[in-house]
C-alpha cells in the first residue's frame, strides 16, 4: 500500500512502511491477569454528601439496599403463576482514573460531632437544669456517715437490750423479796392485776387488805386507773401508787358518797358516787370542790333527784346535768 501527499504541488512520494503481520487473537484463559484501568477523583471535597457524613461507600450501600427492597417489593406484587427469572449479567470491575490521586475520606467525624454538639445545647436549652438547682436538695453527707448511723443505731439497741436486762433482772430481784406493808391509815383500796386488794395510805404506799368489805376497809372508796411500782426498802419490798398531791383523804361528806376515784388522767380526777354520777373536780383547789359538792349532793337528796354529771371545774360554780340526759 502507497500513500501519495501533495499531488497538486508536485509533492514527492513517501512509501508507507511496512507492519508485522496480525496474530489471531488468542482466547482468554480463565488464569490470565486482567488489565483494569483505575479513574478517580482528586480531592476530598469531591466525595457525594452522604459519603462526607455516613462515611466512604455510604452512597453505594444505602442504593443497594433500596434496590433490593424495590425489587423484593416487585416480586411480591408479581402474580404467582409467572416465574421470576433472575437476570444473568455477567459481573465486571471497571475502575476510572489515573490512580495517581488519593482515595476521598470523608468528613464524617467533623459532621457527627457538630451535630452531638447541637442536640446537647438544644437538650441543656430545653431542661433548664439552672432553674432547678435551688430546688434540688441533695443530702451527700449521708453517704458518708451511713456506716456512722449504722454503728450507732446497733450501740443504740445494745443499749436498751442491756438497760431491759438489768431492768428484769432487778425486777426479779425485788419479787423475791419480802413484802414491807404500808403503816399508815388506810385512806382507799386499790386491786392488782391478780384481782388481789390492797390498802393505801396517804403517802400512797400499799398494805395487803383480806377483803374490801372487812371492817377496816368499809367506806373506803376504790382507785383505779393507777400501777404500782415497787421499790426496796427496809430489807424488803415496798408496794407505793403515785398520788396526787392533795386529793387524799377525802371530805367526810363526800368520802360515804364516794364509790371509786378514776384517776386516768391524775390532773383531772373524777368521782364517781355510788347511785352513778360522775363528778368532775378539776386540777386543783380540792377541798374547797368537795366542799361545794357536798352541798350539791346533799340538795340533790332533799329533792330526791339524782344527776348523771356534776362539774366542778368552775370557779364556785357547780353545773349539774340529770340523769338520763346526754
Amino acid at each position: 500500500m502507497a500513500l501519495y501527499e501533495g499531488l497538486k504541488s508536485g509533492g514527492s512520494y513517501r512509501p508507507e512502511p511496512e507492519r508485522p503481520p496480525r496474530r489471531a487473537p488468542q482466547p482468554a484463559r480463565a488464569d490470565a491477569w486482567r488489565v483494569a484501568e483505575a479513574r478517580t477523583r482528586g480531592g476530598q471535597d469531591d466525595a457525594p454528601w452522604m459519603d462526607r457524613l455516613l462515611g466512604r461507600g455510604a452512597t453505594q450501600t444505602l442504593g443497594r439496599a433500596a434496590g433490593s427492597a424495590a425489587a423484593s417489593w416487585q416480586q411480591r406484587r408479581a402474580r404467582p403463576d409467572e416465574a421470576v427469572q433472575p437476570a444473568m449479567r455477567a459481573r465486571h470491575m471497571q475502575a476510572v482514573g489515573a490512580g495517581d490521586g488519593p482515595v476521598p475520606q470523608g468528613r464524617k467525624g467533623l459532621i457527627r460531632g457538630v451535630l452531638l454538639a447541637l442536640a446537647l445545647v438544644w437538650a441543656v436549652l430545653l431542661i433548664r437544669p439552672w432553674q432547678r438547682m435551688g430546688a434540688l436538695k441533695v443530702d451527700v453527707s449521708s453517704l458518708f456517715t451511713r456506716a456512722e448511723a449504722v454503728d450507732q443505731a446497733q450501740q443504740a439497741a445494745e443499749k436498751r437490750r442491756a438497760e431491759a436486762a438489768v431492768a428484769q433482772a432487778d425486777a426479779q430481784r425485788l419479787a423475791g423479796l419480802p413484802l414491807v406493808p404500808g403503816t399508815g391509815k388506810p385512806l382507799a383500796l386499790w386491786q392488782d392485776g391478780s384481782l388481789r386488794w390492797y390498802k393505801v395510805d396517804a403517802s400512797g404506799d400499799l398494805a395487803p387488805a383480806a377483803s374490801p368489805w372487812a371492817r377496816d376497809c368499809l367506806g373506803l372508796p376504790e382507785l383505779r386507773g393507777l400501777s404500782a411500782r415497787a421499790e426496796e426498802h427496809g430489807g424488803g419490798r415496798r408496794l407505793r401508787l403515785e398520788l396526787p398531791a392533795g386529793l387524799l383523804p377525802l371530805d367526810p361528806a363526800v368520802s360515804s358518797e364516794a364509790r371509786a376515784l378514776l384517776l386516768e388522767d391524775p390532773a383531772q380526777p373524777v368521782l364517781l358516787t355510788h347511785d352513778g354520777t360522775r363528778c368532775l373536780l378539776g386540777p386543783d383547789h380540792w377541798e374547797q370542790r368537795q366542799q361545794r359538792l357536798a352541798l350539791v349532793l346533799a340538795d340533790l337528796a332533799a329533792r330526791k333527784r339524782r344527776a348523771g354529771t356534776i362539774d366542778l371545774r368552775y370557779e364556785d360554780t357547780a353545773v349539774v346535768r340529770p340523769a338520763g340526759r346526754s
